[in-house]
């Protein structure tokens, strides 16, 4: 067959029948052995032609733009879906959500990241359902006054959503769930929800070797890999590192650098806390 199984995405507003250009179209697939991701975006006329290899064995693409609700595209041709050469997707208007991300003392905080992503996931859609509202993390940052808006998710959808703050000098804000708490529904809709970020401290210290040698460029990290209060840096090339917006308490600190063994200690972190090597 061919090397690539071609698709020309027409990209619609639900509501005028128009044409929507730079809508970013991401998309993957998977063959088996490995995933491929690319990424473009619809032209004046709403138009995006994409490519999957013919050997895949699901692909999905994802919409993007603000404004409109994120749509996500499935196909299975292992389970006997054909991929079309044509698709016309209508996107539905989204609903704006909004808030303000304050710090520990209520000041706000500007350049601070808040995410969104669907907690409530539903199983794949059944055989023949292309199109479903499971879309990407929702990322935006706050302005000079801390605040941020976004709309990228359809009305029905957002009772799934979880969201949190986090600015590097922070504490990650709480997350919520929309599914256990009506009102924070209600606050983002409205745009008067508030992510308070946690007082945060700074760990500091020497990364050496066996000899007590320094060690420049090691890579630094408070908290676990897969979590996304997590803090990072690289050591200088005097071994000394620095990182801001930690949390008191146990934690893990871990430092790797090529030829060397990573290691990893529990820590207690306090305001007051001394170097660690």
């Amino acid at each position: 067959g061919a090397d690539h199984l071609p698709l020309r995405l027409q990209v619609l507003a639900r509501d005028t029948g128009q044409p929507v250009s730079l809508v970013e179209i991401w998309y993957r697939s998977w063959d088996g052995q490995g995933a491929s991701f690319q990424s473009l975006v619809t032209d004046q006329t709403g138009i995006c032609d994409v490519g999957f290899p013919d050997t895949s064995k699901w692909v999905e693409v994802f919409t993007k733009l603000d404004g409109f609700a994120d749509v996500r595209l499935r196909w299975q041709p292992e389970r006997g879906d054909k991929i079309p050469t044509t698709y016309t997707l209508n996107l539905a208007r989204a609903v704006p959500i909004a808030g303000q991300v304050v710090d520990p003392d209520g000041h706000p905080v500007a350049g601070a990241k808040v995410s969104f992503s669907s907690y409530c996931r539903h199983s794949l859609p059944p055989i023949g359902q292309v199109e479903s509202f499971d879309g990407l993390r929702v990322e935006t940052k706050t302005d000079s006054e801390g605040r941020w808006q976004v709309a990228r998710r359809a009305a029905e959808t957002i009772s799934d959503l979880g969201g949190y703050a986090q600015h590097p000098d922070f504490v990650n804000s709480a997350t919520v769930l929309l599914s256990r708490e009506p009102e924070a529904e209600r606050q983002l809709r409205e745009g008067s929800h508030i992510f308070r970020l946690g007082r945060a401290t700074t760990v500091q210290g020497l990364v050496v070797d066996p000899n007590h040698q320094p060690i420049g460029g090691a890579k630094v990290l408070v908290g676990e890999v897969h979590v996304a209060d997590k803090k990072e840096t690289t050591s200088l090339a005097d071994g000394t590192f620095s990182i801001k917006g930690c949390a008191s308490g146990t934690s893990m600190l871990t430092a790797r650098a090529p030829g060397f063994a990573p290691l990893t200690e529990l820590i207690e972190v306090t305001s007051d806390s001394p170097p660690f090597t």
